[in-house]
């Protein structure tokens, strides 16, 4: 048994299958993967065949193995790969961006939005609500002041 989390869960493999048990020994997840990662926050990527997905400490699948690769970009958004495009989701499954194709980082910023980039050209991205605040930006300073930073757009600085 390799301890998963803490206080709560720990990991099994029988037969080359995963799951996880509680401190009472019960099984929680059942032995239904190939591999799993740490359990952040009480959410894991979890690997099915050559598809992963996202289930939390319950047992609750939050996406389905389906994609072909989930990475966590922070403690609270996930950057999912579906047939080369790739999205955005939150660590309860919700989808902050539709699959767009050529996406080469998300990430948390200050002022509480995620930058998001896609052929060489930057959005910034409201959390949980997926709205996007500034689309296509062609760079922008790295210091934010107040939540605020200096944009370009051609050869136009704001």
């Amino acid at each position: 048994m390799e301890p998963v989390n803490r206080a709560t869960l720990s990991r099994v493999e029988v037969g080359g299958r995963i799951g996880f048990i509680d401190l009472t020994g019960e099984l929680i997840l059942k032995l239904n993967y190939d591999s799993v990662g740490s359990f952040n926050d009480g959410i894991c990527v979890e690997k099915k065949g050559a598809k992963y997905g996202l289930i939390n400490m319950t047992g609750e699948l939050l996406r389905k193995c389906k994609y072909d690769k989930i990475g966590r970009t922070s403690d609270i958004y996930f950057t999912v790969k579906h047939k080369d495009k790739y999205a955005i989701v939150t660590k309860s499954g919700k989808f902050l961006t539709e699959f767009i194709s050529e996406t080469e980082r998300c990430r948390p910023q200050e002022g509480n939005f995620l930058i998001y980039r896609q052929n060489n050209q930057y959005s910034f991205i409201e959390p949980f609500s997926g709205k996007v605040l500034v689309n296509e930006i062609d760079g922008f300073s790295e210091k934010f002041y107040d939540g605020m930073c200096i944009v370009k757009k051609g050869d136009k600085n704001g």
